[in-house]
């Protein structure tokens, strides 16, 4: 990435969290436990930049290494849901992990593992991306599975995005259009 608008970027996400900061903490500032809360979010966001910042040192390529690894991990995270004890079920729907003293939810895990696997399929298939075999069916079928546990858990918000995520990566990568606006309208109508 250029050096210029990675500098940029990260002003913008510095800027656009210290805004946020400020106003979590006027809008808590009444509450009793307003520092309690700035705090967390301190913390979460100390935790983001070092994410942001290890994931930015290590090479893509490491990633592209890793790409089945992360996304199986990130399947049996999504099936712990549903294990007793582990997973939470609040309003009825089971979409957290108690891991560790901290509740984690393993769809967010899913959809980056998802996008750096579909990435790297995608790549590796780059010239037959406009073939239904690699264009459309191994995209699709990839999704399959973590469809299907997102819908028992419920968690229809992260469906779309997931199937949204892996439309537009097909269109960027040169598959034919007409089988994804079919597909987009079929799944549009069975929500």
């Amino acid at each position: 990435m250029n050096r210029y608008v990675a500098v940029v970027m990260m002003a913008l996400v510095l800027g656009l969290t210290g805004l946020g900061l400020v106003m979590l903490s006027s809008v808590t500032a009444p509450m009793s436990d307003s520092s309690h809360q700035l705090q967390r979010q301190l913390i979460w966001f100390a935790g983001g930049l070092l994410a942001f910042g290890v994931t930015g040192w290590v090479d893509y390529s490491v990633w592209r290494r890793w790409a089945w690894g992360l996304f199986v991990g990130s399947l049996f995270l999504l099936s712990l849901v549903f294990v007793p004890g582990l997973g939470s079920r609040v309003n009825g729907a089971s979409r957290w992990i108690g891991l560790l003293g901290f509740k984690i939810q393993p769809s967010e895990f899913l959809r980056l593992s998802l996008v750096v696997l579909l990435a790297h399929v995608m790549t590796q298939h780059q010239t037959k991306m406009r073939e239904w075999k690699w264009g459309f069916f191994l995209p699709i079928g990839l999704i399959v599975i973590p469809l299907v546990l997102l819908r028992l858990e419920p968690d229809m918000g992260t469906m779309f995005l997931v199937g949204l995520t892996t439309f537009v990566m097909m269109f960027m990568a040169g598959a034919r259009v007409w089988p994804l606006m079919a597909a987009g309208s079929a799944s549009a109508l069975a929500f």
